[in-house]
Order: C-alpha cells, then structure tokens, then sequence
C-alpha cells in the first residue's frame, strides 16, 4: 500500500505517536532524524538502542549520541549510556581521544572518574601499539644491516657454490655450467637463457629467482619512460607497508647501479 509519508509524519507528530514516527524515518533510512527524535523528547533510554541498531549504517550516530549526553547537566548521572558509547568509539576508532576529552569537557559537571575507564583503555592500546613498532623497527634495522652485509660481500668477495648438484634437476654437475650469485648452480640447458636487449649476447637468469626478479623488472618497466627509477623507488617506497623490505629489494637488484 502506498503511504504519503509527510501526511503520515504530520498525522503522527501531531497525536504524538513516537512509534509512527520513528517507523517512518527507519522507512527513509533517516537514521540521525531518528536519533534527533529521540534525544529532543528526552528517551534516553532509547537512545543507545538507536545507535547499537544503525550504528554500523551510520557510525555518526554515536558521535551525535556523545555529544548529546555531555550537554546534559547530569552528565555523571548518565555514566552508564556514555561509557557505552565511548567503549564503541574506542573499538572503531572514531574519533581521537583528544576531541573526546573536549567534547565530554564541553559540561563543567562532567567529572574526571566519567573518563577514567576509556582513557586507561586506550593508554594501554597505545603502549601496545609502540611496543609493536619497537619490535618491528628493531626487526628491519636487523634485516636491513644483514642485507647490506649480503651486498657487500657479494661486491667484494667470491661467491662460493658448493652444491655439487643442478638446482633443477638434481644430478651431478658437468661442463659446461653456470652459477649464480644467488648460489644456485644449473647444467646450462637447465638455466633460463634470453637475449640481451642492447646486444647479441646471451644472458642467463636463475630459473629459480627468475619469478622474483622480473616482478620487479615488470614494476619499473611499467612505468612511465620519462620518469626514472628513484621516481620508481619512492612510488613504491609510499605504497608498500613494509617500507624497509622495498629498500632491500631496490638494493639487492642494483637499481641505483651508475651506470
């Protein structure tokens, strides 16, 4: 049946039927008008309802159900309301604890003991958090200085191959073979060979780091031909997480090689 919802909200604001009212808005996905409804007739008790009902919707809701409670001049008095929302701002991090403070500050009756449970909450996820950051900066300090270790040796020191065995296939190594750094050893049939793209040389390419090192290759040759490969690096340096490991990766390709 179709309904004239602005008759139908006249109709019900004006014989005071909350329950029209509030369908009528749920009906319109008017969800904040709900919450306003409900905070100007005083339903206190509904309002944490709302925002647990439509809150995943619209999170705004308990930012507006927060500000509405610290208005109140018994704020204290409703310790139980806020600290439910403030437990669910905390866990969705909705707003820094900063501008709590200054929004439940905004009443001069507002106590301290009111914060109390919310601010030892989050001092704790925030030591917890450094503690995180101290292990992994001590982490990649550790694999970047084993990595430049690794590069340098490999500049300036022989490179032994001590299997005697293909890496491939697994039998014995004859001449005529190949080595790599990476201390993989292959027959010469086993090992990737392609074409130099600047001359007629053959180059050979480790069939087992071949997948890892043209996925680098492929991300700088996508790139735009007049951008270089420090623009490649920084590029890569602001989108990737693991800041360190694209610094270890750049440098153990020799991407900054002069040439």
């Amino acid at each position: 049946v179709d309904i004239d919802v602005t008759r139908a909200m006249v109709a019900c604001q004006k014989y005071n039927f909350k329950g029209g009212v509030i369908c009528l808005y749920d009906k319109a996905k008017l969800y904040q008008q709900i919450l306003q409804y409900q905070m100007d007739n005083k339903d206190n008790d509904e309002i944490v309802a709302t925002c647990r009902k439509y809150g995943d919707e619209d999170p705004q809701l308990w930012i507006q159900a927060l500000s509405y409670f610290s208005k109140l001049k018994s704020a204290d008095g409703c310790r139980k309301e806020i600290q439910q929302i403030l437990k669910y701002i905390d866990e969705n991090d909705l707003l820094s604890p900063l501008l709590v403070i200054q929004t439940l500050s905004n009443n001069e009756s507002t106590s301290l003991d009111l914060l109390k449970d919310y601010l030892i909450r989050k001092l704790r996820s925030e030591q917890t958090q450094i503690e995180k950051d101290q292990t992994e900066i001590r982490r990649f300090r550790q694999e970047t200085g084993d990595i430049i270790k690794k590069i340098k040796t490999l500049e300036t020191g022989p490179t032994l191959c001590q299997d005697p065995k293909c890496s491939a296939c697994k039998m014995d190594l004859d001449l005529p073979c190949i080595h790599f750094f990476c201390e993989h050893s292959f027959h010469e049939h086993c090992a990737y060979a392609i074409e130099s793209a600047t001359s007629s040389e053959i180059i050979y390419e480790c069939p087992l780091c071949s997948g890892d090192n043209r996925k680098w290759l492929d991300l700088i040759n996508s790139q735009r031909p007049d951008k270089d490969i420090h623009e490649t690096f920084h590029r890569e340096l602001d989108k990737e997480q693991d800041k360190f490991g694209v610094v270890a990766e750049f440098l153990g390709r020799r991407l900054f090689d002069k040439e």
